[in-house]
């Protein structure tokens, strides 16, 4: 095929546009989200000082932590948990 040809065909272009924008928008969407940490890493931050502010999210089973220190390079960091599903015996 010749590469003239294959220039000049519009769809190749809004095809780059298209991969360009989807590769853009998946960069920015990333930077202001919380860091993904171990549940084991986010039990040992909350038995320490450095955090400020502790957000549950009960539904998701989300915690969301706002630290006074930075962890790996994050101010913000958050992780999941399992909630005990069965009762307790007595």
């Amino acid at each position: 095929m010749d590469v003239k040809k294959l220039t000049r065909n519009p769809l190749i272009y809004v095809a780059l546009i298209g991969l360009l924008l989807f590769g853009g928008f998946l960069l920015i969407s990333n930077l202001g989200a919380p860091k993904q940490i171990t549940t084991q890493e986010g039990l040992k931050l909350l038995g320490g000082e450095s955090v400020t502010e502790v957000v549950n999210t009960d539904g998701d089973q989300r915690v969301d932590m706002t630290l006074s220190k930075a962890f790996e390079g994050a101010d913000k960091v958050q992780f999941y948990y399992v909630a005990k599903r069965a009762p307790t015996r007595s």
